[in-house]
This record gives structure tokens, C-alpha cells and sequence, in this order.
């Protein structure tokens, strides 16, 4: 009699813990800066008048780069590259080691304004998570998958200054 109760209350928990188990959801994520120009860019984050070199990065001509990848929780593809440098002060890119656009971080606002990208007005800076195109290649109920993808164009060189 016992035994016999001792299987049923087993079995009720076991079905009881088995359907109240929730899958966690699985994201991938990555974001790619892809050169679409003629020119070799350097990518440098500054901190206090210094450049990061860790986080530099070197982009041939029609060059499509990896610089990021991560599996995020839940059902997110955030956060991109470009959030993970918004707390530089600046980042610096140079076209062919001679032509440079700055794009402008939290701290400095308009006083460089017409030499670079202002974070949150200009949609081309690179810190800006809205300059990034988001592209879905795969999401169902268990599962996202994706990346982002910063483009620099011929314009962007024209931009820059020498």
C-alpha cells in the first residue's frame, strides 16, 4: 500500500515538474563592418586622449569583418559592437592613413560637430546602435538568429577630412 502511494506521488511530480520545465530561448548574434570603399579604414576607440588598441580594427577594401559574436539571453540579437564602444570617448576612423572622419561619443557634443558624426544626430556614427542594419536569419519559438551590419560607402570617404 505504501509503495503503491509512494509511485503515484512520484509520478504526479515527475509530470508536474516535467511540464512546468520552460525552455530557455536561444539567441546568436554578430555584427559585421563591412567596406564597401576602394580604401583601407583604420577604426580606433580613444579613452582620454588614448587609443584603445585592442579594439582596433583594420578593414581592406570590400571587406565584409566579423568584429563581434555572442549568444545573448533570451530572444535579443542586442546588443551590436557599436554599444559595446559607446563608452569611448571617440572613435576615429581613417581612410588610406590619410583622410579621418571622428565620430563623437557621450562626452564631446557640439564642439567638434563639424568635423565628425555627433552620436545621436548623425545616422552614420558608428557608436550608434541605429546605424547598424538588423538582419533576422532565422527565428521560431525556441530559437533567433542574426547579426548587424555597419557599411561604409564612398560618401563616408568624401566625408572624411584630410
Amino acid at each position: 500500500m505504501f509503495y503503491k502511494k509512494m509511485k503515484k506521488l512520484f509520478l504526479v511530480l515527475f509530470v508536474a515538474g516535467f511540464s512546468s520545465c520552460i525552455k530557455d530561448y536561444i539567441s546568436s548574434t554578430a555584427t559585421y563592418l563591412h567596406n564597401e570603399t576602394e580604401h583601407t579604414i583604420e577604426i580606433s576607440p580613444y579613452k582620454d586622449g588614448l587609443v584603445v588598441s585592442g579594439d582596433a580594427k583594420i578593414i581592406q577594401p570590400n571587406e565584409r569583418q566579423r568584429v563581434y559574436d555572442d549568444s545573448p539571453y533570451g530572444r535579443s540579437l542586442a546588443p551590436c559592437w557599436g554599444r559595446l564602444i559607446q563608452p569611448y570617448d571617440s572613435v576615429v576612423v581613417t581612410f588610406d592613413a590619410s583622410r579621418r572622419t571622428v565620430h563623437l561619443s557621450f562626452r564631446d557634443t557640439t564642439r567638434l560637430a563639424s568635423s565628425g558624426y555627433l552620436r545621436f544626430v548623425d545616422s552614420k556614427n558608428i557608436t550608434n546602435e541605429d546605424s547598424y542594419k538588423e538582419i533576422i536569419t532565422e527565428s521560431n519559438k525556441n530559437y533567433l538568429v542574426g547579426y548587424y551590419e555597419y557599411t561604409f560607402t564612398e560618401a563616408d570617404y568624401e566625408f572624411a577630412k584630410d
